[in-house]
C-alpha cells in the first residue's frame, strides 16, 4: 500500500516537472520578473486584504453547516487549510480541514460539510461560466480559440480519461476497491444526508449562495488588482470566466504539486479565448499563481501562529485551574 502511494507521488512529481519545464520554455523570465517587481508591497497588502475577505466568505457556509464550530476557529482553520489545497496534489489537501477541526466535530461530519459546501460552490461556478459566455461571446464570433485546438485539447483529455479507466477496471483489486468504497460511503451517508437537508433550507441556501457569490467576486477583485498593476486590462466578468475554467481544470484527474501547470494552463486558455496572445496569457498565469501562493503561505503562517498561541493559552488556563483546585 505504501509503495503504491509513493509511486503515485513519483508520477505526480514527474508531471509537475514536465509542466514546469513547458512553462519555462514558453515564457520570458526577464519579462515575468519585471512584471513581478511592478506589483510592489502596497499592492501586495491590498491583495492580502482581499484574500482575507475571501476566507471570511468561504468560512461562512461551513459555519452554517457545522454550527457547533466557533466561527473564528473555522476561519483560522481555513487559513491553514487553503495552503494545503494550494500545495498538496490530488485533492488530498481537503483532508486537512477535518483534522484541524477534530476538537469540535468528528471528521466525518466535517468532511460531509466540506463536500456539500464544495458542491454548492461548483454549482454556482457552473452558472457563472454559462452566464459569462453569454455576456462575453453573445454571437460566438469573438471566441478566438481555434476550433482545431479545442478539438485537440478535448481529444487529449478523452484519451487520458480512457487510459485511466482501463487501468482502474483491469486491476485485479478493482472489486475490493469498489467494496471498500461502498463501505465507506455507507458510513458517511447519514452525515451527508443531514448536512444536505440543512443546506437546502431556504434561508441557509440564500446565505450560502450569497456567501459563495461574494467570495468569488472578491477573488476576482484580487486578480483584478494584480492585473491592473502589471498592465493587463481585463474586466471582472472576463476574470470570472477565466476562474470558472480554472475550477474545471482542477476537477480533471491530472494533478501537480503546487498547481503548477494547471493554474497557468487555465489562465492561458481563458485569456486566449478572450483574444490575448499566448505568451502574454501564460506569463500572466505564472505571475498570478506566484502571488496566490505567496498569499496562501502568508495566511498559513498567520493561521499556525494563532493556533499555537491559542493552544498555549488553553494549556496555561487548564494548568491555572488545576493548581487552584489543588490549593
Amino acid at each position: 500500500m505504501r509503495a503504491r502511494f509513493s509511486f503515485k507521488y513519483l508520477i505526480i512529481a514527474a508531471i509537475t516537472i514536465v509542466l514546469v519545464l513547458a512553462i519555462l520554455k514558453n515564457i520570458s523570465l526577464d519579462s515575468t520578473w519585471q512584471s513581478l517587481k511592478q506589483i510592489g508591497f502596497g499592492t501586495l497588502l491590498v491583495c492580502f486584504g482581499l484574500h482575507f475577505i475571501v476566507f471570511v466568505f468561504r468560512s461562512l457556509p461551513m459555519k452554517l453547516l457545522l454550527v457547533q464550530v466557533p466561527f473564528l476557529k473555522l476561519l483560522n482553520a481555513h487559513l491553514i487549510h487553503n495552503f494545503y489545497l494550494q500545495i498538496v496534489p490530488a485533492s488530498l489537501g481537503e483532508l486537512t480541514l477535518p483534522e484541524l477541526l477534530k476538537a469540535y466535530v468528528n471528521r466525518t461530519k466535517t468532511l460531509s460539510g466540506l463536500l456539500v459546501a464544495r458542491l454548492h460552490s461548483i454549482a454556482l461556478v457552473g452558472l457563472i461560466f454559462f452566464a459569462s459566455i453569454l455576456l462575453l461571446f453573445r454571437d460566438f464570433h469573438f471566441l478566438h480559440l481555434e476550433y482545431k485546438k479545442i478539438y485537440t485539447y478535448l481529444l487529449v483529455g478523452l484519451v487520458v480519461l480512457i487510459f485511466l479507466a482501463i487501468l482502474v477496471f483491469k486491476s485485479k483489486k478493482h472489486n475490493a476497491i469498489v467494496s471498500r468504497l461502498k463501505d465507506r460511503l455507507s458510513l458517511v451517508f447519514n452525515e451527508v444526508k443531514d448536512v444536505v437537508i440543512r443546506s437546502m433550507l431556504p434561508r441557509t441556501l440564500i446565505v450560502i449562495t450569497g456567501s459563495n457569490m461574494l467570495y468569488l467576486l472578491f477573488m476576482a477583485l484580487f486578480y483584478k488588482v494584480l492585473l491592473v498593476r502589471i498592465g493587463v486590462e481585463l474586466g471582472v466578468i472576463q476574470i470570472l470566466f477565466i476562474m470558472t475554467i480554472q475550477v474545471a481544470i482542477l476537477l480533471l484527474p491530472i494533478k501537480s504539486f503546487g498547481g503548477f501547470g494547471t493554474t497557468e494552463g487555465s489562465w492561458m486558455l481563458g485569456m486566449m479565448a478572450l483574444g490575448i496572445e499566448r505568451g502574454v496569457a501564460l506569463e500572466t498565469g505564472v505571475i498570478v499563481h506566484i502571488i496566490a501562493l505567496i498569499s496562501a503561505f502568508f495566511f498559513f503562517t498567520v493561521g499556525l501562529t494563532i493556533r499555537s498561541i491559542s493552544a498555549k493559552w488553553r494549556m496555561s488556563g487548564s494548568a491555572s485551574i488545576s493548581s487552584k483546585s489543588k490549593s
